[in-house]
């Protein structure tokens, strides 16, 4: 039984993996940008790049006596350069290389990349761990506009270009990570989260309101608990007990999203898939419905306070309340 379960564990995990990597693309931006999605490119020896270089999910490979006439962008995958790069290299996550004999005449600007630089690379710019707040990429989004810093005319100027895509990444990340997350637990906690679930979905007033209850008094008791140098390893280990609670009744959520989708096709999963693709379709539905104006992080926190109320009210999948004939399983 519990091999069946891993199988379907990682039968799941292999069609996450299937739908959220692209196939190797390779398409030609305007003014000769080069725009990788997945796959490998590599710029060769004399080759010229007279444009930008974007990579998204995909790795390049700047030779020696190579030129990119323009700046890079990575988002994932890595980049290996021994060429000459004439604007700045801009990664999110990934991995950047500079060879003995690559030259950058730009900035080097990075968030959460791994950066191997030989000790003969040369970076003329800047080098920082953060987004800068003003990203010049000429022709990748023409129809932006913008005034032209001096010495670039027509060039336009993209204020935070990165931060969708970014925000895009993250947050497909974070879904994939916990619904990975969830069908691990359901192989070993099935019966609490199954507990957890049904509390949520059976009280779901007296959880939210517990839920709610607990967001505005915790904070307090663990400020409280922080400040007294004695007990500050309760505080801590009330903040870590707390994290793990809203985690797992996000999960619980989810695998009732999943086991009702499993009942409205007339199918009967086993409990990973229940809990993996529920929690990746709840979480996937609240980071869209994120994105629209004035509803922003609201739906995220109510079905936060709901998950964390049912959690505490069951004890974490260990007791489930007889009132509503659920029984002490």
């Amino acid at each position: 039984m519990r091999i069946q379960k891993i199988s379907c564990f990682l039968k799941l995990l292999f069609v996450f993996i299937v739908l959220a990597v692209p196939s190797p693309v390779y398409a030609q931006g305007p003014d000769g940008d080069k725009i990788v999605l997945g796959g490998n490119y590599e710029l060769r020896d004399k080759e010229v790049l007279n444009g930008d270089l974007v990579i998204f999910g995909g790795s390049a490979k700047l030779q020696e006596g190579s030129l990119v006439n323009g700046q890079v962008v990575l988002v994932g995958g890595s980049l290996d350069a021994n060429g000459t790069i004439q604007g700045s290299i801009t990664a999110i996550g990934g991995s950047v290389s500079l060879g003995d004999i690559s030259v950058v005449n730009g900035d080097l600007n990075t968030v959460g990349t791994s950066i191997k630089q030989a000790d003969g690379a040369i970076i003329r710019g800047n080098s920082s761990f953060q987004l800068p707040g003003r990203i010049i990429i000429p022709g990748i989004m023409p129809f932006i506009s913008g005034e032209s810093p001096k010495g670039n005319q027509g060039t336009p100027v993209i204020n935070g270009i990165l931060t969708p895509i970014r925000d895009l990444s993250w947050g497909l990340f974070q879904a994939l990570a916990l619904a990975a997350l969830a069908a691990f637990s359901a192989l070993f906690f099935e019966k609490p989260i199954t507990r957890m679930g049904n509390v949520i979905s059976r009280q779901p007033l007296i959880s939210a309101s517990l839920g709610l209850l607990t967001a505005i008094v915790a904070p307090g008791i663990l400020i409280i608990l922080m400040i007294t140098i004695i007990l500050i390893p309760l505080g801590l280990m009330g903040i870590i007990i707390l994290g793990i609670a809203y985690i797992a009744g996000w999960i619980a959520m989810g695998y009732e999203v999943g086991s009702r989708l499993s009942s409205s096709i007339h199918q009967s999963w086993a409990a990973p898939v229940c809990a993996g693709l529920g929690t990746l379709l709840l979480s996937l539905v609240v980071r869209g419905i994120g994105w629209i104006p004035c509803v922003g992080w609201i739906p995220g926190v109510l079905i936060g306070l709901l998950g964390l109320g049912g959690v505490i009210l069951s004890r974490f999948g260990l007791f489930a309340p007889q009132s509503e004939g659920l029984g002490n399983q």
